[in-house]
């Protein structure tokens, strides 16, 4: 019922059990990860968890493991939702570490308490079965023994003697009960009352004959497996013994004794100290018993036997369980009784109260704040060892965003705030109940040296001496009061204690505490507290006090009364408990809103943060970016006031610069347009003046030189519509017709084209064994790849044979197209004019087929880019946004 009360074991498994949920949340993201990698759409995954819960059902069901099997269900179904959640954000932040640690605390908590609940009902079913007979094997075998051991008992051989020379009743009382009280089953359970008697009358001195009362007990009674031994049932109906046997007197056994123990069931004060010492052995080792309350009642309802005074002498309930019908549980007024008819017709209530919703929140509680030491050794176990998985690799180290390091610093703050109070608050509590006890003890010793000076006064009185029978006085005394009470006389020994057994057992000393005697018998204090005493494993605390009687020569010290006090330590424990448990719950469920707080207040201030930095990403020249918006005039805005006029300010700025550009594009598009245009207009001027001359010279030859100068002019005027058409397309691309392109085939088309001319190099193609679709115009990508190769075969030397190498590949979701060869590489001054029109490493060409390559590729989402080394080669990459991907077929 309270967590602070558990073991070592009890709390290394718990322990266990977390670090399971660990490994369970590793091997689920594992496993989900896997899924989301095989493109399993999201409703097919949702239908596949239904089907498997489903599926699990008659597997719980089978294991026989007592687990709720719609609860088990549900919450699987549950976590596997989560955990795709989880798995498809593909962000995990302080808000998800906080969700997992309130799942993983809360399943076992609601699991644990209904757990829990069942096997409370499954045990108080068993007692109620063993309760339901009113024999007890277990004290019958005791007795049995006890009856041996007395009857061997030599000392007791030795004082037996006839009388007017028989012992007296103390001497042989005292024998009875050390054998008794040695087998600590019937200490714990039972108590007993003596009778003794001889044929012709009495057996001990000054203690009366019984033999007819106790012949007339016999006689009602029924025998048991044990010789000797009788089951009574006496109007009460407690569970009776009658021990009966005989003791020779005589050596020739002409003078028997008979001795007989009438052994009833009995609960001893577990409110008194010296009872923790010797509590070991429960009625019929029922262990838990003592967490329920009960009542037999026989076929008629009436009440055979009740273990405290909280139930009717009849049975209070309409309902009544048959064998059929067995057993019920009624709930009534915040107790659940189980009641259990036997088959001897009796009813066992068995009732303890209704476990409420504050047990699960405690345990919820208790299990999240493990769960947060379980996560922080991990942290701090693998910021030394690195030894954790990728997926769940947490370490101090580790770069965390400013969100995450504002979110643990409120939490942080919040514990630490948190631990102080309930530091504080504890310690508190702890001194409070501590001074209430030490009064508590200070009131009943006041109230039982009152009570004891009053009986020695009348004691004086009546009969002027100090020989005072201590055993009666002070068996009144601790049953009145409900203590434990020693007498020591005036050197500090034992003369009576309410416990006696624990001093004859050599458990306890007999004499009196040091520090105390010195006290009371030196210093003449009338009380001395000792605060700490223990016995073994038990501490507790002790107040003494000085006895004294008015006599006729004058007040006397007669004796010091020795009262040990045990609830500070049992009553403050257990109040403590609780009050630890309520202050977890309150500060677990405060921890939560502060973490729900800190996290609300941080994605408040860091959301529009995130949102800027987001925007700085989409940022382009030359293209209208749009500003943010904020409502509140606080910094954060002053911040988006600031993002909103700079992308102003670059948008003009690059307005100008785009403007400047083009004009310096333009003036070097003129050059080189009127550069190309140029060229062939030279020889073509000297072809007409040739032509002139020739038919001013010659005119009758002039037909051969005509077509001749006919064909270069109209050779030079291709050459110039050609370039015209270059830059038409450079400056304007023709509209793009999208779709999809299985781009295996497309790589393999134009390979095969360069192919079949080269005899002078070696073309190599590599291509996937999967297909790969991407979104795109197939000319445009024929276009592309031509003038790779193209370029490619022409970057070659003369004096090496050329290796060009084509290949396609799959990297993550984009097709790898490259193209490489082994020629003279580009210098490094030259990389950054690669794409820019007019570009040319060659002797002739326009340099736009890299500049409109870019283009198209950029234009369907894909990059393009080169790696080169000089004398070595160049590699230029394609890379291509995919659509699906499919396994190649088998011929």
């Amino acid at each position: 019922d309270h967590i602070f009360n558990l073991d070592r074991s009890s709390f290394i498994a718990i322990m266990a059990s977390l670090l399971l949920l660990v490994a369970l949340f590793l091997f689920s993201q594992r496993i989900m990860e896997t899924i989301l990698r095989l493109n399993i759409k999201k409703y097919h995954r949702l239908g596949t968890m239904a089907l498997a819960s489903v599926i699990s059902i008659p597997v719980i069901i089978q294991s026989h493991s007592n687990l709720p099997v719609v609860e088990m269900v549900i919450i699987g179904f549950m976590f596997n939702l989560i955990f795709d959640m989880y798995v498809s954000n593909n962000q995990p932040n302080f808000t998800w570490l906080v969700v997992w640690l309130v799942i993983f605390a809360l399943i076992p908590s609601v699991l644990l308490f209904k757990y829990n609940n069942e096997m409370d009902f499954s045990r108080r079913l068993q007692y109620a079965k063993k309760l339901s007979d009113m024999k007890d094997r277990l004290a019958e075998q005791s007795l049995a023994k006890v009856k041996d051991n007395i009857k061997k008992d030599k000392e007791l051989k030795k004082i037996l003697k006839p009388c007017p020379f028989c012992p007296s009743a103390k001497q042989v009382l005292k024998i009875i009960n050390k054998h008794f009280t040695d087998n600590i089953y019937l200490y714990n359970n039972y108590q007993y009352s003596f009778y003794a008697y001889a044929d012709n009358g009495p057996v001990l001195d000054s203690f009366p004959s019984s033999k007819r009362e106790v012949e007339k007990k016999l006689s009602k009674a029924v025998s048991t497996s044990v010789n000797g031994l009788k089951f009574l049932s006496k109007p009460n109906n407690k569970n009776t013994y009658l021990l009966y046997f005989k003791v020779p007197v005589t050596k020739d056994d002409s003078y028997p004794a008979y001795f007989t123990l009438e052994v009833e069931r009995n609960h001893r004060d577990q409110s008194k100290v010296f009872t923790e010492l010797l509590i070991e052995k429960q009625y019929k080792e029922l262990d838990n018993l003592g967490e329920y309350e009960y009542a037999i009642y026989n076929n008629n309802e009436s009440l055979i036997y009740e273990d405290a005074q909280a139930y009717e002498t009849t049975y209070p309930f309409d309902e009544v369980p048959t064998l059929e019908n067995n057993p019920l549980e009624i709930k009534k007024d915040g107790v659940s009784h189980l009641v259990y008819r036997a088959p001897n017709q009796n009813l066992v209530v068995v009732s303890k109260e209704l476990p409420n919703a504050r047990r699960v929140v405690t345990l919820f509680a208790f299990l999240f704040v493990l769960l947060i030491l379980v996560i922080l050794l991990l942290v701090g176990f693998n910021s030394v060892f690195k030894t954790l998985p990728p997926i769940f690799s947490f370490t101090f180290d580790k770069v965390m965003s400013i969100r995450t390091r504002i979110q643990m610093a409120v939490i942080a703050l919040t514990v630490i705030f948190f631990l102080s109070i309930g530091f504080v608050t504890v310690r508190y509590f702890s001194n409070e109940r501590e001074m209430y006890h030490e009064g508590r003890l200070d009131r009943k010793g006041k109230a039982i040296l009152t009570n004891t000076d009053i009986e020695i006064a009348d004691f004086y009185k009546q009969y002027k001496h100090t020989n005072i029978d201590y055993d009666h006085l002070i068996q009144r005394i601790s049953k009145i009061h409900r203590m434990d009470v020693n007498i020591y006389d005036t050197s500090g020994q034992l003369i009576s204690s309410s416990e006696g057994d624990v001093f004859d057992k050599g458990i306890i000393s007999k004499s009196m505490d040091p520090v105390a005697f010195f006290a009371l018998s030196k210093l003449r204090e009338e009380k001395y507290t000792q605060d700490e005493e223990q016995v073994g494993n038990l501490t507790y605390k002790a107040a003494y006090l000085t006895l004294k009687l008015d006599t006729d020569d004058g007040v006397k010290t007669i004796a010091y009364m020795g009262l040990p006090y045990y609830s500070k330590h049992r009553e403050l424990r257990d109040d403590v408990n609780v009050f630890m448990g309520t202050l977890l719950n309150v500060y677990v469920f405060l921890l939560l809103i502060a973490g729900a707080v800190a996290i609300a207040i941080t994605n408040s201030i860091t959301r529009p943060i995130a949102r800027i930095g987001e925007k700085l990403k989409e940022f382009k020249l030359g293209k209208k970016n749009e500003p943010l918006e904020w409502e509140s005039k606080d910094e954060l805005g002053d911040l988006i006031d600031e993002y909103n006029s700079l992308i102003k300010k670059v948008e003009d700025s690059a307005e100008k610069l785009a403007h400047q550009e083009r004009e310096g594009a333009w003036r070097e598009m003129a050059k080189q347009v009127a550069h190309e245009i140029k060229n062939p207009l030279t020889p073509m001027k000297l072809s007409i003046q040739y032509l002139l001359h020739a038919y001013r010279s010659n005119p009758e030859d002039i037909e051969p030189l005509l077509k001749r100068v006919s064909g270069t002019l109209i050779e030079q005027i291709d050459n110039l519509a050609s370039i015209a058409s270059e830059f038409s397309n450079f400056a304007k691309m023709p509209r793009a017709d999208n779709q999809k392109i299985i781009v295996n085939n497309l790589v393999q088309s134009v390979f095969n084209f360069f192919n079949e001319g080269s005899e002078f190099m070696d073309l190599k193609l590599k291509l996937p064994e999967v297909q790969m679709e991407v979104f795109a115009d197939k000319n445009h990508l024929i276009q592309v790849l031509n003038n790779l190769i193209k370029n490619a075969t022409q970057a070659i030397p003369d004096d090496r044979r050329g290796e060009i190498t084509v290949s396609l590949s799959q990297r993550e979701d984009t097709a790898v197209i490259m193209v490489k060869d082994n020629g003279t590489g580009i210098p490094e001054d030259k990389w950054n004019k690669v794409f820019v029109p007019n570009f040319t490493t060659k002797n002739s060409g326009t340099g736009l087929g890299l500049a409109i390559s870019k283009n198209i590729i950029e234009s369907v989402n894909g990059k393009i880019y080169f790696e080169t080394k000089l004398n070595v080669g160049t590699e230029f990459f394609v890379e291509l946004p995919i659509v699906s991907v499919q396994e190649l077929e088998e011929a």
